[in-house]
């Protein structure tokens, strides 16, 4: 039992409890539903109702204003409520669903439009692990999420808005609509998803801002290609091959290439995984090989064969990683919306527009280091699900042929220690670099050429400590990279972000009847600047109206939580308490050399603190708001024992293997002790105040 446990306890990420309240009416039109959260401000939530979960995140511009899932927190600005129709894309209950996505046909509004927003609900009760979703127009994916956790009766709901206004020319098409949202139920995993999806066109006040930074002309998809079939066009890889062939219509003057990638399995807990040097580093455990190939990921784009660019991932937590406590009611970074990677393959446009199809292919590299000289990147084992997209601009003419661009691309900076402290721990240390510069020639038939610059610049560092043949594990990491792409001398894409985690996991000697205990801590960071032509919404669009000499947007998030797990014969139970802030900032334009600019004004902040599934501090300002902002819907639970917090969790697989979540046996002393008082004490708790400490002098300093 004990070697079975000592790589599980990540895996509840993949594995979460889940709930589906029984399907509802449709839910009604996003109109009706933003007027009636604008009516009632406040929006409460009885503790007989289901409990209410969210992602903190900046608000989406609607017909009737600023709103945050189904609040409003700006009216609307010049014009008041603008001309709206809303059509339903999705209405299902996803059960046993896998291979089994909701498709349905769309056809082009009435209405005249210039944006476009999703207004998601989705509903559940009972066991469940979270699942990984995907939304499609055809063959081109343009939403990836995941679930929240759910609990028994009443049961969870959630609500989400997302700008799709970047895919404009879609809309404006016939489309094959599909919702894929894999779920398994049975006698033990009961919670099926009530899935309401409905997207708005309406028109927007047109201004220079809009103007210049329009949405693609054409989107051509990077996928299988199965909407023909029924079915979400997702890669997994390497079970399968990543590439799809593209042809690029005539007189395209700017293209972005984008990929959504997302690890699953044993790739879920990548961003935690030990050097390949490390991984039999217990043997007299007998226990599985620690996961390995250190902890980055590559994804890399090739067009026929050559390297076009890089993309190293957000370490996503879905709801549930580490210890499930930590994530409900509020979820994760991007766990509701994952974002995408972007390269500008304009340098690439001379060559791909010949006329001939051309070959564009995905593949996920970790680092294999077994001969400590000479460490080599090395295709991941499995389960990553990608796709990709290009977004095309048109030029004013025709583009003559020219060859493919020149690549220069460094070898991997990879440096990793391992210190064996004696047969029971080990330190590591790993760090690793990236550069590559990708440089073509675009002319067109009436123009001179000019030439075109992609330049991308990563790093890793990350420090690793296992005890007790890996029982307790402590994760600190840091990744950071820097984007731009220069048309001539002119910068038209740049971004920059530094994503730190840090965790620490301790699975403690079982007390009692109990199978498994566990003290876990995550902090999390977010701080991500994208300015210029993102093909994208950055969050600025809903502010362009006051903002319009702002470059682009800034987003600054930081999360820090602490909590406790117990699983026994009566079921799954936690404690746990998360904080988080998040703001995001208009950018001033970039000066000298820093070409991503700086952050100017504050846009929107939001400031969280959650117990015991209840929160305690909940504040959000939104710039230019002439009204008091209205509070977000809160937790209904309000116990102050484990054995009467909500809702049991979903019971946990131990057969499951996944992450490098091992841990110590405790000696019943720290905040593990206190599990019968059903909370953690922050006053009392040192260790928490000084993670909070840190966690806000990260990011607001």
């Amino acid at each position: 039992m004990k070697s079975r446990l000592c790589f599980s306890l990540l895996w509840f990420a993949h594995g979460v409890r889940s709930s589906t309240i029984s399907p509802e009416d449709a839910q009604k039109s996003v109109g009706a539903t933003l007027t009636h959260a604008a009516r009632n401000p406040h929006w409460p939530v009885q503790h007989n109702e289901t409990l209410e979960c969210f992602q903190v995140t900046h608000p989406v511009e609607t017909h009737l204003g600023l709103a945050i899932g189904d609040q409003v927190v700006r009216g609307p600005g010049q014009g008041g409520v603008r001309p709206f129709c809303t059509q339903q894309l999705v209405k299902h209950t996803f059960g046993n669903s896998y291979g089994h996505p909701f498709v349905r046909k769309f056809m082009p509004p009435a209405c005249d439009f210039n944006k476009a927003f999703i207004n998601v609900t989705i509903k559940s009760q009972g066991h469940q692990f979270d699942r990984l979703a995907t939304l499609w127009l055809g063959d081109i994916e343009i939403w990836r999420t995941s679930t929240a956790e759910p609990t028994s009766q009443p049961g969870i709901a959630w609500h989400f808005l997302k700008d799709m206004t970047p895919f404009d020319s879609l809309w404006r098409e016939p489309q094959t609509v599909i919702f894929d949202l894999g779920n398994l139920v049975n006698d033990l995993y009961t919670g099926l998803y009530d899935v309401t999806i409905d997207v708005t066109f309406f028109e927007a006040v047109v201004d220079h801002m809009r103007r210049e930074h329009r949405p693609a002309d054409h989107i051509l998809p990077l996928s299988a290609k199965r909407s023909k079939q029924g079915q979400a066009s997702t890669f997994v890889f390497p079970e399968t091959s990543a590439a799809a062939v593209v042809k690029l219509p005539p007189k395209i003057g700017r293209a972005i290439l984008t990929v959504a990638a997302t690890g699953q399995a044993e790739e879920e807990f990548w961003w935690s995984n030990v050097p390949e040097r490390a991984a039999d580093s217990f043997p007299s455990s007998k226990a599985a090989r620690l996961p390995a190939m250190g902890s980055m990921r590559e994804v890399r784009i090739y067009i026929d064969g050559q390297v076009a660019g890089l993309a190293w991932p957000f370490p996503v937590v879905f709801t549930g990683g580490i210890a499930p406590p930590l994530h409900r009611p509020m979820v994760g970074l991007q766990v509701f919306d994952m974002r995408e990677y972007e390269v500008d393959v304009t340098p690439w446009l001379g060559y791909l527009s010949d006329g001939d199809e051309h070959t564009i292919s995905l593949e996920v590299f970790g680092v294999n280091n077994s001969h400590k000289a000479n460490p080599v990147f090395a295709h991941v084992g499995s389960n990553w699900v990608l796709s990709g997209k290009i977004f095309a601009w048109l030029g004013n003419a025709e583009l003559k042929p020219t060859q493919a661009p020149k690549v220069e691309i460094s070898e991997i900076d990879w440096i990793s220690e391992i210190d064996v402290l004696d047969s029971t721990a080990i330190d590591y240390r790993q760090s690793a670099g990236r550069h590559i510069n990708v440089q073509g020639v675009v002319a067109s038939v009436h123009d001179e050429p000019r030439t075109a610059n992609w330049t991308q610049t990563f790093s890793m560092v990350n420090d690793g400590k296992m005890r007790n043949t890996a029982y307790w594990h402590h994760v600190n990491s840091n990744y950071t990279g820097t984007s731009v792409a220069y048309h001539g001398s002119t910068p038209r894409l740049a971004s920059r972000f530094a994503y730190p985690i840090s965790t620490t996991y301790e699975y403690k000697a079982p007390q009692g009847p109990n199978t498994l205990e566990l003290e876990a801590s995550l902090e999390q960071g977010m701080d991500l600047r994208v300015t210029m032509d993102s093909p994208f919404a950055t969050g600025m669009e809903a502010f362009l109206d006051k903002r319009r000499s702002s470059s682009g947007a800034a987003l600054k998030a930081t999360r820090i939580g602490h909590a406790l797990f117990t699983q026994g014969p009566d079921g799954s139970h936690g404690s746990g308490t998360t904080n988080q802030r998040y703001e995001l900032s208009a950018m001033d334009q970039p000066t000298g050399d820093d070409i991503t600019g700086r952050p100017a004004a504050a846009l929107y902040r939001r400031t969280v603190s959650v117990v015991n599934e209840t929160i305690t501090h909940d504040q959000q300002r939104v710039a230019d708001s002439k009204r008091k902002v209205p509070t977000p819907a809160r937790g209904h639970l309000h116990s102050t024992t484990v054995t009467q917090l909500s809702a049991e969790f979903a019971p946990f697989p131990l057969m499951r293997f996944g992450g490098t979540n091992v841990f110590h046996r405790g000696n019943g002393e720290g905040p593990a002790s206190r599990i019968a008082e059903g909370f953690i004490d922050q006053s009392s708790d040192s260790r928490w105040k000084s993670l909070l400490h840190h966690a806000n002098r990260l990011l607001w300093d």
